[in-house]
């Protein structure tokens, strides 16, 4: 139970050898901490009995899974990986083919824990339990690609504080190799992996400092010996960059990059015809006012006017911007999309059809309200504030679309830095059902709380129900045509208007607990009452 979220029941589901999958939140207002097992006949078929919070009726709820219409909030329930990282660092992801069974799969390395975890996915697009395994200290990013045409990737791990990065890949018996230091002059700062010369073989593209100067590097493989073909082209920055993103950024079909800086406007690099990178945009007013100071967060792609070329798309506070490079290689604003409210913090944009119309929508993360907002093209061309979606808290890193298994369906996938989401969007989802409910006849009494016991040692289970404001027990039972009976309801203590001494909580009794105290074979009461404990013995 996590009571500090309306999505209060965490279910995890076990997956035979492999233990338990990953974490799914379901919507139930529960008036205690108190979801029980529900079986009264002894079977498989049982449900989860608890005492609803808003009415207060003892309800019997069943989990199952179902599809849900395509433009409904229920439709996205986040699957939730824990990565367990270091405190105080962040995850660095990937994705990438990594045992070649043709399925994306995933990569996260801990900011500080010296390692990395592996998330394989399986023939359901479900990814399997993590593996972790050693890998450099201090992870300052991580990148994937298939550098040997060996049709698996191989992933890139930096490590700014040792000033070293390298390649590792899952061997023949299923583990992550220790990474191969990758050639370099200086110390590298960061990496990204793309396939540069449009050969359908990736390069490893990085840069590293020497001294005070920084300059960018790629790699290309020559032989599986570890060999590489490398490449240097100087650059003319002085801040330390803080991220390299690959992307066709003007539309000819070979790949640009975006190099994030701290406290500064990030800068553009395309590549021309010799495979040459060049600094483009350096006067640009929307370079310096919108790029500055890029986080992963706030940036992602998207084909906004639909004219075949995926648009940069830039969020801030209370809007979106995309934008794209023109003829002349200048940064020019193709549309902009405002937020349900102008203060809205905007991040991880992605483009998607949500509501299955065939006209694409734009998501964002609000990360004020633990929600995704949706906007949607209207008559008039314009895309506007659709509705919000309560997904939870996330301290986001990157958010993508991808695609889930062998076959086509998509999912959404949110990187937190201590965890990470999978939202199926074209699947079935978990879903709650209440089957029964009993509402007491008592007058002005209401549950709050409950236990289950065979009390009459009959094989079927009683409902120990309480209300600790009235200090009032009541026993209910399933009769023999599976009707709710109340056997028997009393009163715990009576209030003494003369006592002077302490009369503990409002709410008594505050806890109970069901259990064979007598060595009788018999289901007993204990009850804490104003710091006693009150025992009820079966006869």
């Amino acid at each position: 139970m996590a009571g500090s979220d309306r999505r209060t029941l965490r279910v995890l589901f076990q997956e035979g050898a492999r233990g338990f999958g990953p974490e799914i939140a379901l919507p139930v207002e529960v008036a205690s901490s108190s979801v029980l097992r529900w079986d009264p006949d002894g079977g498989a078929a049982g449900g989860f009995g608890y005492v609803n919070a808003k009415t207060h009726l003892f309800e019997v709820f069943t989990i199952g899974k179902r599809m849900v219409s395509q433009d409904t909030v229920e439709r996205l329930q986040a699957l939730s990986y824990s990565l367990g990282v270091t405190s105080g660092s962040s995850a660095h992801y990937t994705f990438g083919d990594f045992d070649g069974d043709g399925r994306s799969d995933l990569a996260a390395g801990d900011g500080t824990g010296a390692r990395i975890f592996i998330f394989l996915q399986n023939r359901q697009g479900e990814f399997e339990n993590s593996r972790v395994f050693p890998s450099f200290s201090d992870i300052s990013g991580l990148a994937s690609g298939d550098f040997f045409g060996k049709g698996s990737a191989a992933i890139v791990v930096t490590s700014r504080s040792e000033g070293i990065f390298g390649l590792a890949h899952i061997s023949a018996q299923g583990r992550l190799t220790s990474p191969s230091l990758l050639p370099s002059e200086g110390d590298p700062v960061c990496a990204a992996a793309g396939d540069i010369d449009s050969d359908g073989i990736d390069e490893i593209i990085f840069i590293e400092k020497l001294k005070s100067d920084y300059q960018l590097t790629t790699l290309k493989a020559a032989s599986i010996d570890g060999e590489w073909d490398v490449h240097h082209t100087p650059l003319d920055i002085r801040r330390e960059p803080e991220g390299l993103v690959p992307a066709d950024l003007n539309g000819d079909g070979r790949l640009d990059l975006i190099v994030a800086m701290a406290r500064a406007a990030a800068r553009i690099f395309v590549q021309g015809e010799d495979g040459i990178f060049s600094q483009v945009a350096e006067n640009s007013a929307v370079r310096k006012g919108l790029l500055s100071d890029l986080r992963p967060s706030n940036l992602g792609f998207g084909d906004v006017d639909g004219d075949g070329r995926k648009e940069m798309l830039i969020t801030a506070t209370g809007y979106a911007r995309a934008l794209r490079l023109n003829e002349d290689n200048d940064l020019e604003i193709v549309d902009q999309f405002n937020a349900r409210q102008s203060d809205d913090q905007l991040s991880g944009p992605v483009m998607f059809d949500w509501s299955g119309d065939g006209a694409v929508d734009i998501l964002f993360y609000d990360e004020q309200h633990g929600s995704l907002q949706i906007l949607s093209r209207d008559a008039t061309g314009v895309y506007r504030y659709r509705r919000s979606v309560e997904v939870g808290e996330i301290d986001l890193v990157t958010m993508q679309i991808s695609s889930s298994g062998s076959g086509s369906s998509q999912r959404l996938l949110v990187m937190g830095k201590d965890r990470f989401w999978a939202i199926p969007l074209e699947e079935a989802i978990w879903q709650i059902d209440v089957v029964d409910s009993y509402e007491t006849d008592l007058k002005d009494i209401q549950y709050h709380g409950f236990e289950i016991a065979d009390l009459n040692d009959d094989d079927r289970p009683e409902v120990i129900a309480v209300d600790p404001k009235k200090h009032l027990i009541e026993i209910l039972r399933k009769s023999a045509d599976n009707l709710w009976i109340s056997s028997v309801h009393f009163t715990v203590f009576d209030e003494n208007p003369h006592y002077q001494g302490r009369h503990g909580g409002a709410f008594e009794p505050r806890e109970m607990v069901v259990g064979d105290f007598t060595g009788d074979g018999r289901e007993d009461i204990a009850l804490l009452v104003h710091d006693r404990v009150l025992l009820y013995f079966q006869e």
